[in-house]
């Protein structure tokens, strides 16, 4: 997309901490994921408001 100067971001959370999952699951869970626990959805929350940030600067 660069040569159309277009920006294309992403955001693939993986496991979301929802506590809909018992303690054993959510730790076999982390246990494969490289960041090692789950996120939570107030950082997701944050990683669109600083992508919407940017993309409002870059205008």
């Amino acid at each position: 997309m660069a040569p159309f100067k277009a920006r294309v971001n992403a955001i693939c959370p993986g496991l979301v901490e929802e506590g809909n999952i018992s303690i054993e699951e959510r730790q076999d869970m982390a246990n494969q994921i490289p960041y090692g626990r789950p996120i939570y959805p107030d950082e997701i929350g944050k990683t669109v408001k600083w992508l919407i940030f940017l993309t409002a600067r870059k205008l």
